[in-house]
């Protein structure tokens, strides 16, 4: 990545410097945009991301749009020492940020259920953003151990942890599900969610300025696709 092109890549990175100057246009950059609407659903600051005391955090639509975010960063982002790179961006670019940006263990997930809670949380993703619900039950009946959760949410800046996983995994039975059992519930704390996304993209930003974060592939071919210019002419006449 030449000089020019890190210039670029930190200006899509930075909410203070919406628009830039790319290839004779005006562009913003939709992390930008998605992380704005984030921000402002949730009551964080705009340009920085830090919670306010009266923010709720509570919304789903906040939480489907971290979750958005979480998707970009792990399909555009890597490390540049392969030995820091963990599973296969293919399987899924959620999970691939999650377990390669964040710490979970500073929100109280151990080492040994890393997986399990990076998969039920973008459980959680497939739930909200399919049809809005708390159910994932996976198409594939190989993947049900890891993805298949009955979940409860809620938004508590107390409670350090991200989630709590289950003590048995929920059976799958729409029909015969216990509302009150918790024993089978998967807890996602959506505040702690939010603060985790926010630290991904920190951890993203300054990797990019110290590099040890790249872009994966062109950095024009990123700044065409997830770039957009305004324009008073919606629609063709």
């Amino acid at each position: 990545m030449t000089p020019q092109e890190k210039e670029l890549l930190l200006s899509y990175l930075s909410p203070t410097q919406q628009p830039f100057r790319y290839q004779g246009t005006e562009r913003y950059s939709t992390l930008i945009a998605g992380l704005h609407d984030c921000r402002q659903i949730s009551g964080r600051d705009l340009e920085s991301g830090a919670s306010s005391v009266h923010g709720s955090g509570t919304v789903w639509l906040a939480a489907i749009g971290y979750f958005s975010v979480l998707d970009q960063i792990g399909s555009c982002f890597q490390f540049v020492d392969t030995s820091r790179r963990t599973t296969n961006r293919k399987n899924n670019s959620i999970i691939y940020a999650i377990q390669n940006f964040s710490d979970l263990s500073a929100f109280g997930v151990s080492d040994v259920d890393e997986q399990r809670a990076a998969h039920a949380l973008c459980s959680l993703r497939n739930s909200f953003t399919h049809d809005f619900n708390l159910l994932n039950i996976p198409q594939n009946a190989n993947n049900r151990r890891l993805d298949q959760h009955k979940f409860t949410v809620f938004s508590d800046r107390t409670e350090s942890r991200i989630i709590q996983l289950p003590d048995i995994m929920w059976d799958g039975n729409i029909d015969g599900k216990n509302f009150n059992a918790t024993d089978d519930s998967t807890f996602i704390n959506l505040y702690q969610f939010n603060e985790l996304v926010e630290e991904v993209y920190t951890t993203v930003v300054q990797g990019v300025k110290n590099d040890s974060i790249e872009i994966i592939g062109s950095v024009h071919t990123m700044l065409n696709k997830y770039t957009f210019v305004t324009s008073s002419h919606a629609m063709r006449e």
